[in-house]
């Protein structure tokens, strides 16, 4: 995999920045593109293109990132065949806080895990295997108590939730091209970011 991150450049005066830490605070906004193949055979190349606002700032535990999403799509290229893929509503995508550690002139987030599309947490009157009732219209009337902390396979289990509010389990994903389909998603995201 292959990440380029673009327009994250801070230009400082060194007559006013404290520490090199201090450069860093402000607003940006960040273009990152992943490449990928699959290694094995070839058979599959992706395309994410991820456009987010990143800001930084200091409080009294050191320097934290809130970035926001703008822009999620890309490209989905199977034996020549391509699928287009864009969330279909990014301004909904769940806003991740992290801690930035800086060393030097590089600088690397630490923060959990986001869940989108699903809770880790489960109904309090869940327990292990039973179904519970649910008001969610996707659960026809119960929902299922599965555990695990990845991302829900079923769209009946008790975790899954609409993070975007449109009515449908999880995130929206819109497919055009080979496929021509919204999905319900429900990932982890484990994404961190790296400068330097």
């Amino acid at each position: 995999m292959e990440a380029d991150v673009q327009d994250a450049r801070v230009v400082v005066d060194a007559q006013t920045a404290r520490t090199p830490a201090d450069a860093l605070l402000g607003k940006y906004a960040v273009h990152t593109r992943f490449y990928g193949r699959e290694r094995t055979t070839g058979f599959v190349d992706l395309l994410h293109e991820i456009i987010v606002i990143a800001d930084i700032t200091r409080d009294s535990s050191g320097l934290q990132m809130r970035v926001e999403t703008c822009e999620d799509s890309g490209y989905l290229l199977t034996a020549g065949l391509r699928t287009d893929v864009r969330v279909a509503f990014p301004e909904k995508f769940p806003v991740r806080s992290f801690g930035l550690a800086v060393e030097g002139s590089s600088f690397h987030t630490t923060g959990e895990a986001l869940p989108v599309g699903f809770t880790r947490d489960w109904p309090s009157t869940c327990s292990a295997g039973t179904r519970i009732p649910s008001t969610a219209t996707w659960t026809q009337g119960s929902c299922e108590c599965v555990p695990g902390t990845e991302p829900p396979s079923r769209v009946d289990d008790c975790r899954v939730i609409d993070s975007d509010q449109d009515g449908n389990p999880g995130m929206t994903v819109q497919g055009s091209g080979l496929v021509n389909a919204a999905q319900s998603v429900r990932i982890l995201d484990r994404s961190q970011y790296v400068f330097g």
